[in-house]
């Protein structure tokens, strides 16, 4: 028995599973897999068999052919990838570790510079495809109609932005870059709210009479701390003036004295 091609295929949301037979002729069956991010499909051999159930889809193998058992695991594990592929997609992360490896950045081209006796040169994707949470949405009061994504040259630059499709968990978004950069995801401007002169006016003025009793109240408490520090420095002074001066009026007449 298969531990891997026993393990149910969990059905992500968007995500839609269509099972059919091969034309006349053909064995095995037809798995498409329909997502936000495309469509993938794949023919598994007539000695597997996949069925749906509910949200799971469970492989198994009609014979137990050495065959049969070697392709078992492998058929389901295709199927998971490609659920997963057409709902949340696949990245990679590379890491150059090498003496004089670098990449960067040249126009909408990515350059990298790994041992070989000539640059690799990688053109960037026409556009990028990226989702957004609605509870975030919900939690920040944005309509998901007005999101879009930035890229950042010398300031954020917004890019042009469709809605793809949406669902319950989730918004689908594909946004045409010109090169490789920095993104940011953020919530357009909704054209239709407006401010009215009167309001954004009277919002000022408040915010400066605010500003200006702030400004007053701070003058008033450095003017009485350095009245409390003058106060002070005088009375110092005075004490010292009524005790210094008899002592050493004292030590002068005793110095007279012994001279005499």
């Amino acid at each position: 028995m298969s531990k891997i091609g026993q393990l149910p295929i969990q059905i992500l949301d968007g995500v839609t599973v269509d099972i059919n037979n091969l034309p006349a002729g053909k064995a095995g069956k037809l798995i498409s897999i329909n997502g936000p991010k495309g469509k993938l499909a794949i023919i598994v051999d007539e000695l597997v068999t996949v069925k749906q159930e509910e949200t799971n889809l469970l492989v198994s193998v009609s014979k137990t052919t050495k065959f049969a058992k070697s392709i078992w695991g492998t058929t389901r594990k295709l199927i998971d990838n490609m659920v997963k592929g057409v709902s949340t997609g696949w990245s990679k992360k590379l890491e150059l570790v090498g003496t004089g490896y670098r990449a960067e950045v040249q126009g909408n081209t990515l350059v990298l510079t790994v041992g070989y006796s000539h640059p690799i040169k990688i053109e960037a994707p026409e556009g990028i495809n990226f989702k957004v949470e609605k509870g975030w949405l919900t939690e920040n009061n944005a309509d998901e109609n007005y999101i879009v994504l930035n890229r950042y040259t010398t300031v954020w630059n917004e890019l042009e932005t469709s809605k793809i499709s949406s669902e319950p968990k989730y918004a689908y978004y594909k946004a045409l870059t010109p090169s490789f950069s920095y993104f940011s995801i953020s919530v357009k401007e909704n054209i239709t709210s407006e401010i009215s002169i009167e309001n954004v006016s009277m919002a000022s003025t408040v915010n400066f009479t605010e500003q200006t009793e702030v400004a007053n109240e701070s003058k008033k408490v450095k003017e009485e701390a350095v009245g409390k520090w003058r106060y002070s420095s005088l009375l110092v002074i005075a004490v010292v003036s009524f005790v210094i001066v008899p002592i050493c009026y004292l030590i002068y007449k005793k110095a007279i004295k012994r001279f005499k």
